[in-house]
């Protein structure tokens, strides 16, 4: 993406020296595994828009690093499989009635 997007600077106010590039530049490591996180995160269970909410809550708001905030993340998602389970011995019942 960094070698097709332009690297041209743009001023935001002639009043502040302050330039803007729509060009991010090349993704580093941290950025790859945070995506990778993400995208497992929403193929592994319902809760994705949540989690990645409480992420940028941690990171954004409470201004904690990436790294910690990642460690909540994955002790978030270590107790999803157990709420997984719940569910499934309450809806056990249900299933068995209506398919009688």
């Amino acid at each position: 993406m960094a070698a097709t997007l332009p690297t041209r600077k743009f001023k935001i106010s002639p009043f502040l020296d302050y330039k803007l590039s729509m060009n991010p530049g090349p993704f580093n490591m941290k950025e790859h595994a945070l995506i990778t996180i993400f995208a497992s995160s929403a193929r592994g269970s319902g809760g994705c828009s949540v989690t990645i909410f409480f992420i940028l809550v941690l990171c954004c708001y409470f201004k904690l690093y990436m790294a910690i905030s990642v460690f909540f993340f994955f002790l978030r998602e270590r107790s999803m499989p157990k709420k997984k389970f719940k569910w499934g011995v309450y809806e056990k019942p249900k299933k068995l009635h209506d398919s009688r």
